[in-house]
């Protein structure tokens, strides 16, 4: 896999990890069990496809940074999503 592919697909991953930590929290906050649910389910897959991935081919510093940048990204975006329509 190139470094850009793995760069991207790492960094839409923890994209989506983050942002369903920022949903997970307002849903529970919420006592909405429904999309807590939901995002406990995809959360965990979601985690254990990262971990399965960078055990697997190993880590580059390209991977670094689409971890760091895809988490920081989807915790903003999340953050302004639930802010503004949850």
């Amino acid at each position: 896999m190139s470094k850009f592919k793995s760069f991207l697909l790492i960094f839409i991953a923890q994209f989506l990890v983050y942002a369903l930590v920022v949903i997970n929290t307002r849903a529970y906050t919420n006592d909405d069990y429904l999309l807590t649910i939901i995002s406990d389910v995809v959360f965990a897959s979601t985690n254990f496809f990262i971990i399965k991935k960078i055990a697997k081919d190993g880590s580059t510093f390209f991977d670094f940074l689409g971890y760091v940048m895809g988490g920081t990204a989807g915790s903003i975006a999340s953050m302004w999503v639930s802010i503004n329509y949850l």
